[in-house]
Parts: C-alpha cells; structure tokens; sequence
C-alpha cells in the first residue's frame, strides 16, 4: 500500500509538473503535536519550504501537487535542587520530513486578489528523527547522549498519510496562506500507546 501512494504521488507530481499552469516556491511556519488516547504532547515547532505545481482543469477547479521539506524541534528541560546539590536535564528532538501532497485545487478571482482553497491527502515520509539528552549535576558534571528514533528496536514509525488542506489569499503574484493536516496513520507500533499527528502551518507562497 505504501509504494502504491509513494508511485501515485511521483507520477501525479511530474504529470501536474510538466503542464502545470502555475509555479510556485513557498516557506512557512509550521506546528505540529500528536494526539494520542492519553493526552496531546508538547508542540514540535519549526519551518517548511518546497515547491508546489498546480494544473487548472477551468477557471475555478483544478489539482495541485508539490515537494515540501520539513524540519521540527521540540525540547524541554527540568530541574531540581536541595541545599547546595542541584541537577538538570535537557531533551531535544529534532525531525527533518518530506511531504508529497496529491489536492484538490479551487480559486475565485475578485480582479485586485483572489481566493484559494486546496484540499486532499498528502504522503509524510520522516527522514530522520534524532533525540539529544544532556544531564548535569553540581559536582559531577555533564553527560551527553543522543538516539535514533527511527532505530531497529524502536516503535516510531516513519510513514504518515495526512488528510487536511491549507486556504488563503492571492494578490500581486504571491499567496498568503493557513493550513491543518491530520494523520491518517498510528504513527506508534505499541499495543499500549497509539498517537495521530496534527499540524497546523502558515506561510507564504511566490507564483511563477
């Protein structure tokens, strides 16, 4: 199933690519948490940047497919103290992803602007997920480790579908932009925790 997404992405990719009507190069911000049976986490914050390419079928409706890089952190730090000894430790976790959108594309044109909205699934492939624990303590000094989240024994999966879209504003060549995804995909092969990603992203798009 995962290889049928992943050729139906490239190809519609490249099809939408090569007689797209409209180029563009976007960056934005972007948040991201997972929802999971428990509880929501912590936020991953960070930024993405791509291409997008998008073929109008008429004036109105069209598909819209693009190449986006992703990087996340999220880190977080606690400590404690008693008399003259204290500790602290540190964790940060850094994510770098490609995501491959396949959308519905819709736009009104008002002369001086325009509206836009797509929608649809998008592939999520995580590249690299990597977590860095420091610890010190008065007296003692400090250690340093880092783990790969993606490793052989680990839980955390790297492939996601997201389902969701972004909308915004067109005028004078570039586009202003809000989006949310959802994770179709437990991204956590555990039989005691289950997880779903959510992100919401902002940004700005340059028409070519």
């Amino acid at each position: 199933m995962k290889k049928f997404f992943i050729t139906l992405a490239v190809l519609a990719l490249g099809a939408t690519a090569a007689s797209a009507q409209q180029l563009s190069v976007s960056a934005g911000y972007l948040n991201s948490s997972f929802l999971s049976s428990d509880d929501k986490t912590d936020a991953f914050n960070g930024f993405t940047v791509g291409v997008g390419a998008t073929k109008y079928l008429n004036e109105y409706v069209g598909v819209a497919t693009g190449l986006y890089y992703s990087f996340l952190n999220q880190s977080s730090e606690k400590g404690v103290g008693l008399g003259g000894f204290s500790a602290s430790g540190k964790a940060s976790t850094n994510e770098h992803y490609f995501t491959l959108p396949v959308h519905i594309a819709g736009k009104v044109d008002f002369g001086g602007f325009g509206l836009f909205a797509q929608a649809g699934p998008s592939l999520n492939l995580g590249l690299a997920s990597s977590t860095k624990l420091t610890a010190s303590a008065t007296g003692l000094g400090s250690t340093e480790t880092t783990s790969d989240n993606y490793g052989e024994d680990s839980s955390y999966g790297r492939f996601d579908v997201l389902i969701g879209g972004k909308l915004g504003i067109e005028v004078a060549g570039a586009q202003v932009f809000v989006g949310y995804n959802y994770g179709l995909l437990d991204r956590f092969k555990s039989d005691n925790y289950s997880a779903h990603r959510s992100e919401i992203s902002a940004g700005v798009s340059f028409l070519f």
